[in-house]
């Protein structure tokens, strides 16, 4: 589904001058016109005050404004690999010294909170090596180390990628 959604978004930018009909939409997308309305409405529901694409008889046009804003919170939260997603709560789990809320991540990041979990349990092992432990209490999970510890795990990391 997050393909289509990129698909229809780059196609509506590419014809940004004009009003893109559904039934192109569905051929591009190889979807329904129903689906074109229903993804097109899943969009603009992210957004309270405005319309990412604006819909009228002529068809379906991009608010570039919104587009822009759009991109760059999908680039943050694009995480797609286990590892990109495990370095992402390793760097969260460093910066946020009161702990991390398992289900603010998990929205934050697109997945499930039993990904989280099993990403957190995968770290545990991996971190131990750091001496550095990830300590859960209920939806709330903290990294409990030195800041010594904890910039040799940042170092390891940046020399990695």
């Amino acid at each position: 589904m997050e393909d289509k959604i990129s698909i229809l978004l780059d196609h509506l930018w590419h014809n940004f001058e004009r009003d893109v009909q559904s039934n192109e939409l569905s051929q591009v997308l190889k979807i329904s016109t129903r689906q074109v309305r229903k993804y097109v409405n899943q969009l603009n529901s992210m957004f309270e005050n405005d319309n990412l694409i604006y819909s009228t008889n002529k068809g379906y046009r991009l608010n570039s404004d919104l587009y822009v804003i759009y991109k760059e919170t999908v680039n943050k939260q694009k995480i797609e690999t286990p590892k990109t997603r495990q370095n992402y709560i390793i760097q969260r789990l460093i910066s946020e010294k009161e702990g991390l809320d398992i289900y603010e991540l998990a929205e934050d990041i697109f997945v499930s909170e039993s990904t989280i979990n099993s990403d957190i349990r995968t770290l545990s092992k991996a971190l131990s090596s750091f001496h550095l432990e990830i300590v859960k209490n209920k939806n709330i999970v903290t990294l409990l180390g030195t800041e010594k510890e904890k910039r040799k795990l940042m170092s390891s990391l940046i020399s990695s990628d």
